[in-house]
C-alpha cells in the first residue's frame, strides 16, 4: 500500500474554501482511500480552526464588510514590495503622505525630530531636521510645497513649508492649532488628511478615545470649525495610527495598528470597505508589525510604512 507522504502547509484565508479542492487532489494523486487521511484531515482542520479563532472580534468584523460600488475597492490591491528595510532610518518612521509635485513620499520620525522624503520603492532621499516640535506623528501635503504636522504631545497642528532646499525648518513662527487634548500621555494625534476639493482637514487622535476630527477653515480663512465623526469605533478599531484621503473616489482610509486592518469611509462617513493587514491577505507573508502611516499616489497605489523602518507597497489587481 502506497505510504502517506508528509505535506507541509502554509495556512492562509482561503485555506477553509479550498480544503474540498486539496482533500480530492491529494486521493487521486496517492490513489489513498478517504479512511486513510481521516487522522491528518482532522488535525488540519483543528488548526484551520484555530488560527481562524486567532483573529480579533475587529478582523472578523472587517471581513463581513460588504463593499460599495462606488467607493475604492481595497479587495483588489496585492503586495508589490513587502516588508523593505529602509536604509539610514533605524527606528521611530511614522505617518506618511503623498507630495503630488515632487512625485514622492514624506514621512516623519521622533526621535529626533525629523522629516524624511522617500522614493516610491522606499529608497531614503534626504532628511529634514523639525525644530520646536516635540513629538511629529503625522503629515499631510496640501500643496504649493505646504505641509501640516501634526505634533502628538502638544494636540497641536502646524503649517510648515518645505522645498527642494529646505534642510531644516523651524516651527516657532508657523501658522498653529491647538485641539482639545488627550486625557492620557502618548494617545494623541495620530492620522492626518486632506480633502483638496472641499477643503476639509481630517485629524485623528489615536485612542481614549477614538476621534476623527473634520477642521474647515483653518488654512483659508480664520473662521475655523471643527466638528466629529459620531461613530463606535469599538466594533473594528482599538486605535487609529494613520489616515488618507483618496480623492477620486471620496474615500477616507483610516489606519490602525492594533487592530492590523485599513477601514474605508466614504463621503457621507458610512464604512464602506475594509483592508486585513494580516498573514495571507493581500499577498502578505507577514502580519504588518506596527503599521504607523498610510498614503496612495496618483496612479492609485497604496503604501505604508511601519515602525521601525519597513516599507510596503500595494499595487491594484
Amino acid at each position: 500500500m502506497p505510504r502517506i507522504r508528509k505535506v507541509r502547509i502554509l495556512y492562509h484565508s482561503s485555506l477553509t474554501n479550498n480544503l474540498p479542492n486539496l482533500i480530492s487532489k491529494h486521493l487521486r494523486q496517492h490513489k489513498l482511500p478517504f479512511s486513510r487521511l481521516i487522522k491528518p484531515l482532522t488535525f488540519l482542520l483543528l488548526v484551520t480552526i484555530t488560527l481562524t479563532g486567532c483573529q480579533t472580534r475587529q478582523q472578523q468584523n472587517c471581513l463581513q464588510i460588504a463593499y460599495s460600488p462606488n467607493t475604492l475597492q481595497l479587495s483588489h490591491f496585492q503586495i508589490a514590495i513587502n516588508k523593505k528595510t529602509i536604509d539610514s532610518i533605524d527606528n521611530n518612521l511614522s505617518a506618511l503622505t503623498w507630495n503630488e509635485d515632487t512625485r514622492t513620499l514624506f514621512g516623519t520620525l521622533n526621535k529626533p525630530a525629523t522629516i524624511v522624503e522617500l522614493s516610491t520603492q522606499g529608497e531614503l532621499l534626504r532628511k529634514i531636521t523639525l525644530n520646536g516640535i516635540t513629538d511629529p506623528e503625522a503629515i499631510e501635503y496640501i500643496g504649493n510645497n505646504q505641509f501640516i504636522v501634526a505634533d502628538e504631545r502638544f494636540h497641536r497642528l502646524i503649517k510648515v513649508t518645505l522645498n527642494e532646499q529646505t534642510n531644516s525648518i523651524n516651527s516657532q513662527d508657523a501658522l498653529q492649532l491647538t485641539l482639545e487634548k488627550s486625557y492620557q500621555y502618548n494617545k494623541g494625534l495620530e492620522g492626518l488628511a486632506y480633502d483638496h476639493q472641499r477643503k476639509i482637514i481630517y485629524v485623528s487622535n489615536e485612542s481614549s478615545p477614538i476621534t476623527i476630527y473634520k477642521i474647515t477653515g483653518w488654512i483659508e480663512s480664520d473662521v475655523i470649525h471643527i466638528a466629529e465623526i459620531k461613530k463606535d469605533w469599538s466594533a473594528f478599531l482599538t486605535d487609529i495610527s494613520g489616515l488618507h484621503f483618496y480623492a477620486p473616489d471620496q474615500t477616507l482610509l483610516v489606519l490602525s495598528d492594533e487592530s492590523k486592518l485599513i477601514l474605508a469611509l466614504n463621503k457621507n462617513d458610512q464604512i464602506v470597505g475594509c483592508f486585513p493587514l494580516t498573514t495571507g491577505q493581500h499577498g502578505l507573508w507577514h502580519t504588518l508589525r506596527q503599521p504607523e502611516g498610510i498614503t496612495m499616489d496618483n496612479k492609485g497605489n497604496l503604501y505604508i510604512v511601519s515602525e521601525p523602518n519597513f516599507f510596503y507597497k500595494f499595487t491594484q489587481k
